[in-house]
């Protein structure tokens, strides 16, 4: 084979490289210089940078816990706003509180004989029991005289319903047996208030005389009931700077609240009160108020105790503060070892020995720690990202303050975490970093001069078939196949006409692809909800939720089957594709989400995908809707059809299921009780739970249906005019 003259000259340059060093060495130096360079680059870089990277995750992370918890308080407090409105709003509370106030009233007027032996009985108690458990738990010395209450009608009920129970505050006579109207009006009615009381997580519920100022009623008799809120022992505490609030300003279903403080009738223990007027007609007939313990606040600070699960490793904490900045849950320390936090804050300073002993005798931090500086938090909620300060103990910590706004005042919110514990994983990658940068350089080393020499075995095979091209010399008989005529060898010639061809093929595949790709995602977006089709798109295959509260719908629309039976299948099909069409309209527009379509039962839900707080007025609103298109639909095609609806409200769990066969559905008791109503529902009707009857808006009038279920309440939505049959006449 004949070389040309360029070639010749291209080659000899080739070869014209040193030849007392390998060109395999040369490779070897040339990768490891490189990589060093680059470890160094990058070390420097990420030694640099890390700090300010994990302080930039930190703050972003503390922030967005502070701002979850901040709103896990507020749906809790405005749900327990919203349940006392309900049952303010009740006839059955303002009959309730007139038939108690009307009964305390005729017991101010008892022999004195009574009163005296009352008082003997109740002086007893407060100086033997009550006053000492009170100085245990706050560490102050009280008068227990200062404790007696200042009316004789509470004296005797006191006397009947708490001193001589079992146990100060169980609450658990229906009927002390005293022959009074005001026993006998409590064996009719206590049951039912204390059954509320429990279902709504209270301490205790109060029905409250606005004109004495009494509580005439206490779920749970402690020694508060029976006192007036006026002159009584507890006249200055919050529940009764709560009753004067609202008994100067009643507003028919508001509900006023007050800020946490420790109360007395529960040993010092810290307790928020809430409140709404109860009137019958246009008259205020009474105040309903409940007492709501800190532990819910604490379950929702602590995530229940698991901080480590919840990411905040073994030092951070998240807790609430008022504006007075102490605190108003409890703090991760004194959960995890009381003693030792209060043995930190003696050594600290910032705690008092009053207030140490108020916290262990209570059993809570709220009220008695002081937490942050008043102007501190303003300045910190009003900034974004975190700050660098000393906490309760004098740690150093970092921190983020979300604030939170309840109307009447505000608390609020603060995460941190010690920054020795957040430096820890700076100092751990910096050592781990120096470490593995030594190692990988030695390994590069004698790893890179192996790749070399295996690397250039071929090309010192080439060289020397080259020599031979350049010498003039025959290839025949070598390994590898002669040039091609262009001069590139046969091998890469092929390999560039393969890789073309390789890639030719890759986008023809790459575009039938994306074709079934599309056509897939239209498909399931047709047929699943949008968060669900979106979380199947990425990937999942096993999208199950577990819903706290929704709102769920079943339309059984009644002749359906008559439908398909009697018409042709277009028309009847273009009929029920326009039923759909316009039933799922309707559902979005309320926010809910068709779920599935099963023969004549069609499921929706509200909250789902997205929580609503009004999501039973939504669901009320879509059935109205869907009896009325139902309605429009027979006067436009003059069919036949009659829908029923069954409503109702709780957890439920939703999800897509299946391997071979994608199903979504939706299971759990609301669905089957939704279900059952809208199978016993006549024609144009809306049954609903007393769930949902409860968070039902005031106008909204239902009606108790009788004989339908027997373990549950039934109501019908009034005043709906729907002629479900008159376009059939």
């Amino acid at each position: 084979m004949t070389a040309t003259p360029e070639k010749r000259g291209w080659l000899r340059r080739l070869l014209a490289a040193p030849r007392n060093i390998a060109m395999a060495t040369w490779l070897a130096v040339a990768v490891l210089v490189v990589t060093v360079t680059s470890l160094v680059v990058t070390s420097i870089l990420s030694l640099t940078y890390g700090q300010d990277l994990a302080n930039d995750l930190s703050e972003g992370e503390l922030s967005g816990r502070a701002a979850v918890k901040a709103e896990e308080v507020a749906r809790y407090v405005e749900a327990m706003r919203r349940r006392t409105a309900a049952i303010a709003s009740s006839a059955g509370t303002a009959d309730a509180v007139g038939r108690f106030a009307d009964a305390y009233a005729e017991l101010e007027n008892l022999e004195a004989a009574v009163i005296d032996e009352s008082s003997e009985i109740l002086d007893s108690f407060y100086r033997e029991d009550f006053a000492p458990a009170l100085e245990g738990a706050i560490g102050v010395s009280i008068g227990w005289r200062s404790l007696l209450p200042a009316t004789d009608a509470g004296v005797y009920l006191q006397r009947h319903y708490v001193a001589e129970a079992e146990q100060v505050g169980q609450g658990l006579i229906d009927d002390a047996g005293d022959g009074s109207a005001w026993s006998e009006v409590h064996r009719d009615l206590h049951l039912g208030l204390l059954e509320t009381s429990v279902r709504l997580g209270a301490d205790d519920l109060y029905l409250i005389d606005p004109e004495s100022g009494a509580i005439v009623y206490s779920a749970s008799k402690s020694p508060d009931f029976a006192t007036s809120l006026e002159v009584g022992p507890h006249g200055g505490s919050t529940l009764g700077t709560l009753m004067r609030t609202v008994r100067e300003a009643p507003q028919r279903g508001t509900v006023t609240l007050i800020d946490m403080a420790p109360y007395v009738a529960d040993l010092g223990s810290p307790m928020l009160f809430m409140a709404s007027p109860v009137f019958a007609g246009d008259q205020l007939r009474g105040i309903l108020a409940l007492k709501v313990p800190g532990q819910p606040l604490d379950d929702i600070m602590t995530s229940e105790g698991n901080w480590r699960n919840e990411g905040f490793g073994e030092t951070g904490e998240v807790f609430l503060v008022g504006a007075d900045g102490r605190m108003r849950s409890v703090a991760r320390p004194f959960v995890e070892d009381p003693t030792g936090l209060l043995a930190g804050l003696e050594a600290a300073g910032t705690a008092t020995e009053a207030e140490r002993a108020a916290m262990a005798g209570v059993g809570t931090t709220a009220m008695f720690l002081k937490a942050a500086d008043t102007r501190d938090l303003v300045a910190a909620a009003d900034s974004s990202g975190t700050k660098l300060g000393n906490d309760y103990l004098l740690r150093e910590v970092s921190s983020a303050v979300q604030q939170l706004d309840l109307g009447a005042f505000t608390w609020y919110v603060i995460a941190q975490v010690e920054d020795e514990e957040l430096s820890t994983p700076i100092s751990d990658f910096r050592r781990a970093l120096l470490l593995a940068v030594a190692v990988f350089v030695i390994g590069i080393t004698f790893g890179t001069v192996g790749w070399a020499r295996r690397v250039f075995r071929p090309v010192r095979n080439l060289s020397e078939k080259l020599r031979h091209v350049l010498d003039d010399q025959s290839v025949e008989g070598t390994d590898s196949p002669a040039p091609a005529a262009d001069g590139v060898p046969t091998d890469f010639t092929n390999l560039a006409n393969s890789i073309d061809e390789m890639l030719e093929a890759l986008g023809k595949r790459k575009t039938e692809l994306e074709t079934a790709s599309a056509e897939r995602i239209a498909t399931l977006r047709s047929l699943l909800p949008p968060a669900a089709a979106e979380r199947v798109e990425s990937g999942e295959r096993e999208v199950i939720d577990q819903i706290p509260q929704a709102g769920i719908v079943v339309v059984i629309t009644d002749g359906l089957g008559d439908l398909v039976a009697e018409q042709e299948a277009g028309p009847t099909q273009e009929l029920l594709s326009a039923l759909l069409h316009e039933v799922d309209a309707a559902a979005v527009h309320h926010g809910l989400e068709r779920v599935k379509l099963i023969g004549d039962a069609y499921y929706a839900g509200c909250g789902l995908s997205q929580p609503y707080l009004d999501h039973v007025p939504r669901s009320v609103a879509f059935a109205l809707d869907v009896i009325e298109i139902v309605n429009e639909i027979n006067l436009r095609h003059a069919t036949r059809l009659r829908p029923a609806v069954g409503i109702d409200s709780g957890p439920v769990t939703v999800g897509l299921t299946g391997s071979m066969r994608l199903v979504y559905d939706i299971w759990g008791e609301a669905v089957r009780v939704a279900y059952f109503l809208a199978r016993q529902a006549h024609a144009g009707e809306i049954l609903v739970t007393s769930e949902v009857r409860t968070l039902l808006p005031p106008d909204v009038a239902v009606a108790a249906k009788a004989g339908i279920g027997q373990d549950m309440a039934v109501f019908a939505v009034e005043g709906l005019q729907i002629p479900v049959e008159a376009s059939h006449e």
